[in-house]
């Protein structure tokens, strides 16, 4: 029993042992463990620290693009808008390009009589680019002392009551003096006509309309001015290219005004000339190199015996005595050659009945920048006068003979025998 009792003892020490062993290895693995636990929490603080700095590096990276994408697309939006309004100024002015040769090329070869119907069609297009009421054309006077209202349109909606007077009526006296000195006038708001007329009228803001009048020009010198009109009681800001438009268009009416005025003036001179030649009894010619004719009057046609369909299929060398042909043709080609050459002399015709006829001529050269052209002849029939100084000139020379054969002495005394 007491082997038995010491084997157990034994067994419970070694059991003791081992269960300190195992307390011991275990308090040492947990302590390894714990130290582990302890190693992989600083880890993970670290860890999350660095997640934090790196996060708000992040924030701070996204910040930073979040800004310069903000930017960039504010660049982009202003780009985008002034690529808009560029492209909205492009296609205004390819609009006044467009008027501005429909108004040109409507001039062109357009009679007379039509100026005043294509004044008013450009007068039209003009109000209808610039999306205004009303377009007028204001010619000055030649006294220079006043404006005339010549031209105007009015769109189909512009009441009737605004066509019948106009703030802008009150002012034209100042516009015509500021017209005359070539200036200007761009009234965009109401401010605008109180500074200009030095607050000297008295309007409702209601009652004012945007105005601008360009002086129309032509070689330095004022013919008159083309206006438009904004709508009643709005403003308005003229752009610049607008501006310049109106300065061409005004340049091209008064081209088309002058050309009007220009050959109006022509026809009453060749009216008045005509008139002059055909009654002043001078046959007249206008022939050309060729000596093809290019004009004659009916003393002409009267002097030679010819119709104005016959003479049509002439030239000048078939109406000349055959004796004088070699003079005329001389003459002719060294006036063309600007060689010497007489423009006054005398020659001898041949009617159509064939009968021949003494001409006295005045040659005047028409010259077209420098050049000749061609030449106008004034031709008197001097036949009588000729045929009485052959006839003086022989009964002199029967005369002469008759006295220097008499035997007698002959001579001549006056009353008082001297």
């Amino acid at each position: 029993q007491i082997e038995k009792l010491e084997t157990e003892l034994i067994l419970e020490r070694e059991k003791k042992n081992l269960n300190r062993e195992q307390a011991v290895s275990t308090e040492r693995n947990n302590f390894r463990e714990t130290k582990e636990l302890s190693a992989l929490v600083s880890l993970y603080k670290k860890a999350q620290l660095e997640l934090a700095r790196h996060q708000d590096e992040l924030e701070q990276l996204v910040a930073e693009r979040t800004r310069k994408l903000e930017r960039a697309n504010g660049k982009l939006s202003g780009t985008v808008e002034e690529q808009r309004k560029l492209a909205d100024q492009l296609q205004f002015r390819l609009k006044l390009d467009k008027v501005i040769l429909e108004v040109s090329s409507d001039f062109i070869n357009q009679p007379v009589e039509k100026t005043d119907e294509g004044i008013s069609i450009a007068l039209e297009k003009t109000a209808e680019l610039a999306n205004v009421p009303r377009s007028s054309v204001y010619m000055l006077t030649e006294q220079n002392d006043s404006v005339l209202h010549t031209h105007e349109y009015y769109s189909e909606d512009e009441p009737q009551k605004n066509r019948k007077h106009d703030v802008h009526d009150d002012c034209f006296n100042l516009y015509s003096e500021i017209l005359h000195q070539q200036k200007e006038i761009i009234l965009s708001r109401p401010s605008d006509l109180r500074v200009l007329m030095e607050n000297k009228i008295e309007f409702d803001d209601n009652d004012f309309r945007a105005f601008i009048a360009i002086p129309m020009m032509q070689a330095g010198m004022i013919y008159g001015a083309l206006a438009l009109y904004g709508p009643i009681g709005k403003s308005n800001i003229w752009a610049p290219e607008l501006v310049a438009f109106l300065k061409i268009i005004g340049g091209v009416l008064v081209n088309a005004l002058e050309r009007k005025m220009s050959e109006l003036a022509l026809r009453e001179s060749e009216e008045d000339y005509r008139d002059l030649v055909e009654k002043a009894g001078l046959a007249i010619f206008i022939d050309g190199m060729d000596f093809s004719f290019h004009y004659f009057n009916q003393r002409f046609e009267e002097l030679f015996g010819y119709t104005r369909a016959e003479l049509g299929r002439l030239g000048l060398l078939d109406l000349v005595y055959d004796a004088d042909r070699e003079m005329i043709q001389k003459n002719h080609h060294n006036r063309f050659h600007d060689l010497e050459a007489p423009t006054h002399f005398e020659f001898r015709g041949v009617r159509k009945d064939q009968s021949v006829v003494h001409l006295e001529v005045d040659v005047v050269e028409l010259r077209s920048d420098g050049k000749l052209m061609a030449t106008r002849g004034y031709l008197w029939d001097v036949t009588r006068r000729v045929q009485s100084e052959r006839a003086i000139q022989e009964s002199e020379e029967r005369y002469r003979s008759l006295v220097e054969n008499f035997i007698d002495i002959v001579f001549i005394a006056n009353l008082h025998w001297d």
